[in-house]
């Protein structure tokens, strides 16, 4: 791994909020969600899953049983700096259900550690886990930087 992919897989480890991005084919649905990044199973195809906590009640997650394509845009949260100097990192992939019990146990636990408000989302019986292994990332470091790592 290069030093430049090294940095932008720390980067979308350190952050937990993002937009997901989904289309129906029309217009593109934009929706915030949290995520969390799991870097393990790096492969030629993937580099590491996005999860995320969805409702399946939600419009994304519908546009999403019927078009598994998404894009992730996370943005840095340091303030005090325009938009175009901050650091951003759009991902793509294909989101699909997590299924895996023992999987759902230890992203539910790693989800209340990183999201501790989020208690009453798993006393709702329409959220459930989704996950997104990365096909392509998108970094913009800045005004000028940009680096495709697919």
């Amino acid at each position: 791994m290069n030093d430049n992919a090294g940095m932008i897989y720390q980067f979308l480890e350190q952050g937990c909020e993002a937009c997901l991005g989904t289309s129906d084919g029309g217009l593109p649905h934009l929706s915030a969600v949290g995520y969390l990044y799991d870097p393990e199973k790096k492969t030629e195809a993937s580099h590491g899953t996005v999860y995320m906590l969805l409702s399946d009640l939600a419009r994304h997650t519908q546009i999403l049983r019927k078009n598994p394509e998404a894009a992730l845009f996370v943005i840095e949260a340091e303030g005090g700096k325009p938009v175009y100097e901050k650091k951003r990192l759009t991902v793509t992939g294909r989101v699909g259900l997590v299924e895996d019990p023992g999987k759902i146990g230890t992203l539910k636990a790693a989800y209340l550690k990183a999201f501790p408000d989020s208690k009453v989302f798993f006393t709702l019986a329409d959220f459930c886990f989704y996950a997104m292994p990365v096909r392509e990332l998108i970094w913009y470091g800045g005004f000028g930087r940009a680096l495709t790592v697919r």
